[in-house]
């Protein structure tokens, strides 16, 4: 997990410094958002891994590479209990954890008095249990959404927008399910959740 978010900062990076025109080097916006994110389930053959849906934050970095056009870099985490449904019926709480996307990727916004935008973005999505002793878990991740800009002022703006969010689990592969590295097979390899948000950015 932490060789792939630190491939991903670096893959940001790069991006962010590779070409950039010299009037885009004071065309920055730094953004930080709330909103809710809607889980889903992850089946393995030990039952349904349940991602439940619940409120979440997120911040973003975009810088403009030309007019209208800008490189993202965003976070978002939901914290919330994740619980598996066994085969039999019923759920079982298996432990609280951080659900969290890192992202880069490209934004288009089309101007005027609101700005509508569209964004496609790849990175990958983790599953962090907050018990001790259990292993994180990450997947490649890709997302799509559209939403709006309001400008309140020279540097200050309101931001809405909703994604589809799309973690790839890895075929066969395996998720945490309880203590002592109790796993389960995953039999569900691509998922299709969301997320709708709303917040402020200010421009540089």
């Amino acid at each position: 997990m932490t060789v792939l978010r630190r491939s991903l900062a670096g893959i940001a990076a790069i991006a962010l410094a590779a070409s950039v025109p010299a009037w885009a080097q004071k065309r920055l916006e730094l953004g930080g958002s709330v909103g809710y994110q809607f889980g889903g389930l992850i089946r393995t053959d030990q039952g349904n891994v349940s991602i439940p849906n619940g409120p979440n934050f997120g911040v973003t970095f975009d810088l403009a590479i030309r007019p209208n056009a800008w490189i993202e870099v965003s976070y978002s985490r939901q914290d919330a209990t994740v619980d598996l449904q066994p085969p039999g019926g019923g759920s079982a709480p298996l432990y609280d954890a951080a659900i969290e996307y890192y992202q880069v990727g490209g934004l288009i916004e089309k101007g005027g008095p609101v700005s509508l935008f569209g964004l496609a973005t790849i990175g990958v999505f983790s599953l962090n249990p907050k018990t001790s002793g259990l292993d994180s878990e990450t997947w490649f991740a890709v997302a799509v959404g559209m939403g709006a800009k309001v400008p309140l002022g020279r540097r200050l703006g309101f931001r809405l927008q909703g994604r589809l969010l799309v973690p790839v689990l890895s075929a066969a592969g395996v998720i945490t399910i309880g203590g002592s590295g109790s796993t389960a097979i995953i039999s569900s390899t691509v998922l299709f959740w969301g997320d709708v948000s709303a917040g402020f950015y200010f421009r540089f």
